[in-house]
């Protein structure tokens, strides 16, 4: 789960690791921090900052060259860290981070009193904080839609990395 590599300088032995992180599941779209804290004893506590860092693939991290990024996989996804000593020592760990469809899409409407109200606003809420994009059965574009005609109305939202979840309410 993390590697070790051990230098030999004179008749000292020093233990130096990277720890990836855990593998995890996250819905499509959402962040998760990578990289655990490891104990070095030579280079001292994080940041390490004598050790160079490089994350592979950096496709959607926050930085490839921290220990610590954060990554908005849009995919299942396979990182590997490998941290590098000033002296030329490496060592490297990886961690599966598996991603799952979104949750679906609520459509709330707004109160509708026969004879009243002439329309009903329908609010589509996504559990994405990445929205790229709101397409309604109507044509409309936007989260809200206000409406007077009966029927069923479908939005499909999709997130920044195109995973898209429908919902749908009749009126």
């Amino acid at each position: 789960y993390w590697g070790a590599y051990y230098l030999i300088d004179g008749v000292s032995v020093v233990e130096f690791s990277i720890n990836a992180g855990n593998d995890a599941t996250v819905k499509c779209g959402q962040s998760i921090p990578l990289g655990l804290p490891t104990c070095l004893l030579e280079y001292g506590l994080p940041p390490y900052n004598s050790i160079s860092y490089s994350w592979s693939p950096s496709t959607n991290l926050s930085s490839s060259t921290i220990w610590n990024p954060i990554a908005t996989p849009c995919s299942t996804t396979v990182y590997t860290v490998t941290a590098s000593t000033p002296s030329g020592c490496n060592v490297s760990d990886e961690v599966e981070i598996t991603v799952v469809d979104p949750d679906p899409i609520i459509i709330i409407p707004s109160a509708y009193i026969p004879c009243i109200s002439n329309s009903v606003t329908l609010t589509a809420i996504a559990s994405s904080a990445c929205i790229q994009s709101y397409l309604w059965s109507n044509g409309a574009g936007t989260p809200i839609i206000t409406t007077n005609l009966s029927g069923t109305y479908i939005v499909t939202v999709t997130n920044c990395c195109g995973c898209t979840a429908t919902g749908s309410i009749t009126v």
